[in-house]
């Protein structure tokens, strides 16, 4: 018996694609990028309109400062220590 081999197509929409990819970058607040990634596209699809809309919207966003900072979780660190070390002296406290 044979199998039918089917070969399958999706079809992407290279703006679309590169409007996604932009809202996702700008979420992530890494606002450079997904300027640079619409100028890219618009330079590959000029006048394109929604292209151009999504590029004012996001050169209008704020700049967030801790963008390029990746969270570390030293927060849940020391969050952890402390409460290990309350609970240390909760103990130590009833045991006298």
């Amino acid at each position: 018996m044979q199998h039918a081999h089917v070969k399958s197509t999706i079809a992407i929409d290279p703006v679309r694609a590169a409007l996604t990819k932009a809202e996702l970058l700008a979420v992530k607040g890494q606002r450079a990028d997904a300027i640079s990634c619409l100028r890219e596209a618009l330079a590959q699809y000029p006048g394109h309109d929604e292209l151009e809309e999504k590029l004012q919207k996001v050169q209008a966003m704020p700049e967030r400062a801790d963008a390029e900072q990746p969270s570390s979780g030293m927060g849940r660190v020391l969050l952890v220590v402390g409460l290990l070390v309350v609970a240390m002296v909760v103990l130590y406290s009833l045991i006298l």
